[in-house]
């Protein structure tokens, strides 16, 4: 018989049950169209999952997040990260301002995304009266999402939120991204591995304010220009100030290397099969 390597990679988030009771009601049946296939997913007991994935010679996952859930259930597996440098076509970030920090978020207006949540930090900053610049970017495809963000059109006002809204070219968008001195990427729960968007930001040399759910923890653990958190709510509020005011920006030439080296060693691997 011909012999043949047998590799599996996961782009697919796992979660359990739990995690939907811990997301909350609202967020579940408002995003629900997106979510169903994770939810059913996760009503499959951990030792189907883990026999489907011994028959495999190698399993690849893409992030931190899926590499720590297979190891939880007995499955050893190789990292890969799919990211392809230089991301925004040669554009340079933009000289940023002296003594202004300017934070952002960039995203559709998904609560998945913590959407409402980062409204709110930016009113309680607002209030706070600590001098930072707040932008929102987003790129609206849907009715429903417009009217989603419509909804906080008095909120926008009141914390002084600059909207960045609509089907931005590439140069407008590296432009708008560039003048963002720190990211504000939390989610609540993902919808496919590794979202992009975070590795984007880093990119562009900015600092990063996001939680577990990326997947990029072991990626860049060690580095004063990232904050991983388990949940982006009021209780961290003032420990994100503290991270803005303290830590440096991200050196993403350490973690380019380190994705780097560890793509390398993967197809290494799955070569020498």
């Amino acid at each position: 018989k011909e012999k043949y390597t047998l590799v599996y990679l996961i782009s697919f988030p796992f979660y359990s049950i739990k995690d939907f009771y811990n997301l909350g009601f609202k967020i579940f049946i408002e995003n629900w169209r997106n979510l169903y296939s994770i939810f059913f997913v996760a009503l499959i007991p951990g030792l189907i999952i883990k026999k489907s994935f011994l028959r495999a010679n190698e399993v690849i996952t893409i992030s931190d997040r899926s590499c720590d859930y297979l190891n939880s259930i007995g499955v050893k597996s190789l990292k890969y990260y799919p990211f392809l440098f230089d991301n925004w076509g040669g554009i340079k970030p933009h000289k940023r301002k002296k003594n202004t920090v300017t934070l952002g978020y960039f995203g559709p207006p998904y609560s998945t995304r913590c959407y409402d949540k980062v409204v709110d930090f930016f009113a309680w900053i607002e209030k706070k009266d600590f001098g930072y610049n707040k932008k929102i970017i987003t790129r609206i495809e849907k009715e429903a999402l417009l009217n989603k963000q419509n909804s906080f059109h008095v909120k926008f006002q009141e914390a002084n939120i600059e909207l960045v809204s609509g089907m931005l070219t590439r140069d407008k968008l590296a432009k708008e991204l560039s003048s963002i001195d720190v990211f504000i990427l939390p989610f609540e729960i993902i919808m496919s591995e590794l979202p992009i968007v975070v590795l984007e930001s880093l990119e562009l040399n900015a600092k990063l304010v996001t939680t577990s759910d990326s997947g990029i923890s072991q990626l860049t653990k060690n580095s004063n220009g990232v904050l991983i958190l388990q949940k982006f709510n009021r209780n961290e509020f003032q420990n994100i100030i503290d991270f803005i005011n303290d830590s440096e920006n991200h050196k993403f030439e350490i973690t380019k290397n380190k994705i780097i080296n560890i793509n390398n060693q993967t197809i290494s691997k799955i070569c020498q099969k």
